[in-house]
């Protein structure tokens, strides 16, 4: 079996790096560019009588840990600070933090906010 891969439909190459498991092809280690992390990756699998061209989004399958060490900081009566942490070595601007809060009277959590940064102010 043949495995070509390319980037955005630019470049098509031979696998260069086969990984074994005894006498079996068990896959293909491509090389690896920061550039190309979060573009869309097509693979086209030959045994001789068929192919198999697959698109893989890899932006959609990386999974990053959970914003750690929440802290919230009373700023007024109305106003509350948070501050995280981001599990992962990223630029800021690639992650975004999904945080809902509820009041203690409220039944049901209050809005889903989506926020960039490590730390935001929301008035109560």
């Amino acid at each position: 079996m043949n495995v070509r891969s390319l980037i955005n439909k630019s470049h098509c190459g031979a696998c260069p790096t086969y990984l074994k498991k005894g006498d079996h092809t068990v896959g293909c280690r491509l090389p690896y560019k920061n550039s190309d992390k979060f573009k869309t990756l097509y693979l086209s699998l030959d045994n001789c009588s068929s192919e198999t061209m697959r698109e893989i989004n890899l932006k959609d399958r990386v999974k990053l840990r959970p914003p750690h060490n929440l802290s919230v900081h009373m700023q007024s009566s109305t106003e509350l600070r948070l501050y995280w942490n981001i599990s992962a070595p990223l630029k800021k601007e690639c992650v975004e933090s999904d945080v809902s809060y509820r009041k203690e009277t409220d039944q049901e959590k209050s809005g889903l906010e989506v926020w960039k940064t490590g730390h935001r102010n929301r008035t109560l």
